[in-house]
């Protein structure tokens, strides 16, 4: 994340004052030193590092301890400690926390998918889609990769691929597969990706040169159906799997023989189950 974005999401929650730890002011000098150490009540996969030591530095706090990305933690452990003023830890306290609870939960879900998809099909790779939340790509995509996972399209950018929505100006499937040379001719260093539905549309697009196949919502009967027929008919061309993938069927479409699976699901599971505790020191 930019500077700015961190500096601006700790203003969010600390602009003005901190009226509670301010109330305090006669009992404690709010400048006494004091230790944040956050601890995990889960196993989880750390990310967020970077950010997570910033946020500590830009409320000059110093950091002691934090969690390297993709290092792994069990069950109370410590992921994160710092020390600082009494009156700073508290600032430091829950937008730390908060951070780190989505961002390690991202990691921790895309690490246990990717470790389904490889012991049973070692060769398949898991991506994740630009389906990030919203304002939040970079901790996404950061904690994507902790995980163990890549990233299947990071924007509109980057990649190319023809959805139904794309393909249905054409009229027939087969009259879009038709442009598939002319639009490889004016990208030719960009891979031409194209979704399809059905097994009709999947036996036709092989007709072509397409690079990558993406299965939308398919069965795992068609899915086995069309690696055997890419298999037989274009082995270079890779066929990826998509719709509906998580956690619990990730091994059975690994199964299929598909290259690649996508999924939006590590963004959708909310937050690891993080405490904090503050201490004088």
């Amino acid at each position: 994340m930019k500077d700015s974005e961190i500096w601006d999401y700790i203003q969010s929650d600390t602009a003005f004052c901190d009226l509670t730890t301010d109330l305090q002011a006669n009992d404690i000098d709010l400048n006494s030193n004091a230790k944040l150490v956050i601890f995990t009540r889960e196993n989880l996969v750390f990310s967020g590092s970077l950010t997570a030591q910033k946020i500590a530095k830009f409320l000059d706090c110093e950091v002691k301890f934090c969690g390297s990305d993709g290092q792994k933690f069990s069950e109370k452990d410590e992921i994160f400690v710092a020390v600082g003023s009494y009156a700073n830890i508290h600032k430091a306290w829950k937008v730390t926390q908060i951070f780190l609870e989505y961002s390690c939960k991202i990691s921790t879900y895309t690490h246990e998918m990717v470790s389904k998809i490889k012991k049973i099909n070692p060769k398949c790779e898991l991506g994740a889609t630009r389906k990030n939340i919203p304002f939040a790509k970079e901790m996404c995509v950061n904690s994507v990769l902790a995980g163990g996972g890549t990233i299947h399209r990071l924007g509109l950018y980057d990649s190319v691929l023809f959805f139904k929505n794309h393909t249905q100006i054409y009229g027939k499937f087969s009259e879009f597969c038709k442009k598939i040379p002319e639009f490889k001719a004016k990208l030719p260093e960009k891979k031409i990706m194209i979704e399809i539905e059905n097994f009709s549309d999947f036996k036709t697009v092989l007709n072509y040169p397409v690079d990558v196949v993406q299965c939308d919502k398919m069965d795992i009967s068609t899915l086995i159906q069309c690696v055997k027929f890419k298999n037989e008919i274009s082995p270079n061309t890779a066929v990826s799997a998509a719709g509906g993938v998580n956690l619990k069927n990730c091994a059975e479409f690994a199964g299929t023989g598909v290259d690649y699976i996508i999924t939006s699901a590590p963004y959708m599971q909310g937050a690891m189950d993080l405490s904090g505790k503050i201490s004088l020191i």
